[in-house]
């Protein structure tokens, strides 16, 4: 009897055990399997390395090349920071763009101009770009230089239009463009683009920035 129940254990154990290498065998991959997720780590990794600069130039030399002019960096036109720095992110306040004297651009950008108030997508577009010029103008003043600037991280763009007006996207292409032709592909950032019914001064757009820093120790 004990013999039999001494058998009867073992096989029970025997079964146990198998099925138990089994479920480590489903678990466990072998050591030479490849992980699944290193070709995503791998994915991260390259989004994560900072684009290069412009192949001709750093951005301030572009600026030069390109011969852009900068407007005066405008003063705050409330209780708040032109531009906060948090670690390796410098973040921009809201910009809009200026004249040669200093003054907003203004109108609202539609589909179909017919007052003096109205500017068409071209004028939009110019609105965009020099609004550009603004935040430049920003970190120029706060950073000392732009060659402390890995990359464009985020830019979010307000254009003021009327209702059916839908070419946000293609407004903020003045700005987008002017940051990759002083980046390089450094430049190009993500992007938000909306339209809206008004702005601060009746500008025709507004737009902040957040930039990523090289390490300064």
């Amino acid at each position: 009897k004990d013999k039999s129940t001494s058998n009867s254990t073992d096989q029970k154990l025997g079964k146990m055990f198998s099925l138990l290498n089994k479920v480590n065998d489903v678990l466990a991959p072998a050591s030479d399997d490849v992980n699944p997720n290193e070709q995503y780590h791998e994915k991260v990794n390259q989004l994560r390395t900072p684009p290069p600069f412009h192949p001709e130039g750093f951005p301030d030399a572009r600026v030069e090349a390109l011969k852009l002019t900068l407007p005066k960096a405008p003063e705050p036109a409330g209780s708040y920071a032109s531009l906060v720095v948090v670690g390796d992110l410098c973040y921009v306040s809201g910009q809009v763009p200026l004249k040669d004297d200093g003054t907003p651009i203004t109108g609202k950008v539609t589909s179909a101009v017919g007052t003096s108030s109205m500017v068409d997508e071209a004028g939009g577009v110019e609105a965009a770009k020099a609004a550009g010029l603004t935040i430049l103008a920003q970190l120029k003043e706060h950073l000392g230089c732009l060659n402390v600037i890995t990359r464009v991280v985020k830019v979010s763009g307000y254009v003021n239009c009327t209702p059916e007006f839908t070419n946000q996207v293609k407004v903020m292409e003045g700005l987008t463009t002017t940051m990759q032709e002083v980046f390089g592909e450094a430049g190009k950032g993500a992007l938000t683009a909306v339209g809206i019914t008004s702005l601060p001064q009746n500008a025709t757009v507004q737009v902040d920035a957040v930039f990523q820093l090289s390490c300064l120790s």
